[in-house]
């Protein structure tokens, strides 16, 4: 009987792994696709969410990536965040800017192509802001 409660068990439990519904399922947000001068409202809702963006560069041209309206908390102390770059086909990033508030970074691209940028809230910064790259 033992045996049989096994092998009943071992076919179930795969079986209701299908059934979860796709919603319940983690999902990789798509990157957002940066437009030079146009504004993106980045909002955090979550602790530890991280947002990540794709953005054309011409190498040896630098890229501005402006910060305005922020508002972010840690609990009861302000928040921050990273922003960090990749160059195309990275995944170690190839530098890196903090924020604190309302503020620009600037990045020289060495190579051309789509790079990425994500935003990384440093320990449990949540809030919103608004991102332009120019």
């Amino acid at each position: 009987m033992k045996r049989w409660i096994s092998i009943f068990c071992l076919i179930l439990i795969p079986a209701l792994g299908v059934l979860v519904p796709a919603g319940a399922q983690a999902a990789t947000p798509a990157a957002v696709q940066l437009t030079s001068g146009k504004p993106v409202k980045v909002t955090i809702s979550t602790p530890g969410q991280k947002i990540k963006y794709t953005f054309a560069a011409t190498a040896h041209k630098h890229v501005t990536f402006q910060v305005t309206q922020f508002n972010f908390a840690d609990g009861t102390n302000p928040g921050s965040f990273y922003l960090y770059f990749y160059e195309p086909g990275n995944t170690s990033s190839y530098t890196s800017c903090y924020f604190s508030g309302d503020g620009s970074c600037n990045v020289t691209t060495p190579i051309s192509g789509t790079w990425t940028a994500q935003l990384v809230p440093y320990d449990a910064s949540v809030g919103s802001l608004s991102l332009t790259m120019t």
